[in-house]
């Protein structure tokens, strides 16, 4: 059986604060053509309103700072704009940076009105730290005020997509069906964020679909930073090396975290119910066996899923349902699978 839930295309994602502070709106226009189809968009065009304050993005070092002395050659307005190394070892391009005097667009703004105070070439910054203006320097003096920002994975000049890193950063989700109000969202977007599930490739992560027993191992084997087998091995009679879980599976195994049936099967395709996956998690964070506390309603102790079930309790990593209930048989939904997996990268 194909792996499920595999988006075509996917996205780097990486972890910024969004660059700016105040109302603004943007759409996805990277590699929309420009100058009459002669280049691709490299950036985002964050719409906002002049002055409105631009912000670091990651830890890093400001570069390629305008002293008011550069014009551009689209209108010989002076121009402003900034490039910032980032500890992670990417570069973040500010351009169109604030050239007017408030209230003005008059291009004679200088620089104490394009940057931040303090901010020079060299200059050490943190993430959120306030450092520019949003304006229509360059060649934006005839359009909105906007900031292009451009995320050059690497360095420069290498530049990827960064809507869907600025969508997390906003507090948005990726998704068309996960919204920030749901109880699930931030545990969905830290594993998209940490690419370890993905969406569908019609922009939907599906959260009431089921999670078979195949994908939450791959989940968890992830998530665990456990490096997928590269020798088949067949420890299941029913996972093959056509399987396209065998890594995953066989890694799992080799790591103590999943046994087999009396029959020796995985049941790879079986969607995983919450004790199945209360043990899982338990064996992966190597919890201490803990079954104090109050027991659910419906998890009798000689049940062979009482212990795990209270362990990851106890650990905080599960949760029941509000009448004392855990319903240790009932199947596990993709927005469950990420709350339980998410417990492991915390």
């Amino acid at each position: 059986m194909a792996q499920t839930g595999v988006a075509t295309d996917t996205p780097t994602i990486v972890p910024i604060v969004f660059p700016l502070a105040g109302k603004c709106s943007f759409q996805d226009t990277f590699g929309a053509p420009r100058d009459g189809g002669k280049r691709g968009h490299e950036g985002t065009d964050i719409m906002a309103d002049k002055m409105t304050p631009i912000l670091a993005v990651v830890d890093g070092t400001v570069d390629w700072i305008c002293d008011g002395t550069q014009t551009s050659t689209a209108n010989g307005l002076p121009y402003y704009q900034l490039l910032l190394h980032g500890d992670d070892g990417n570069d973040y391009f500010y351009v169109h940076i604030n050239n007017d005097n408030p209230g003005t667009d008059d291009g004679m703004g200088g620089p104490e009105h394009a940057y931040a105070p303090g901010i020079a070439d060299g200059v050490r910054v943190t993430a959120g730290q306030f450092i520019a203006y949003v304006g229509d320097s360059g060649n934006a003096e005839n359009t909105a005020s906007h900031l292009h920002f451009e995320l050059h994975l690497g360095g420069y000049k290498n530049p990827i997509d960064a809507y869907q890193s600025l969508v997390i950063a906003q507090g948005k989700s990726l998704f068309k069906d996960v919204e920030p109000t749901n109880w699930f969202f931030q545990y969905v977007n830290k594993l998209v964020s940490d690419g370890i599930i993905k969406g569908y490739a019609d922009g939907r992560f599906r959260p009431d679909d089921l999670v078979t027993r195949a994908e939450f191992i791959k989940m968890v084997v992830v998530a665990a930073k456990i490096a997928p087998a590269t020798t088949f091995a067949a420890d299941f009679s029913d996972v093959g090396p056509e399987c396209w879980a065998w890594p995953y599976v066989e890694a799992a195994k080799s790591a103590g975290i999943i046994d087999g049936d009396t029959g020796g099967r995985f049941r790879p395709d079986m969607p995983v119910n919450r004790a199945e996956a209360a043990k899982i998690i338990m064996k992966a964070c190597a919890l201490p066996e803990n079954v104090a506390g109050t027991v659910f309603s419906d998890v009798a102790r000689d049940f062979w899923g009482y212990m795990p079930i209270m362990t990851a309790m106890n650990s905080g990593i599960i949760s029941g349902y509000p009448d004392r209930t855990f319903k240790p048989l009932k199947f596990t939904n993709r927005a469950e699978a990420s709350k339980t997996v998410y417990m492991i990268c915390k």
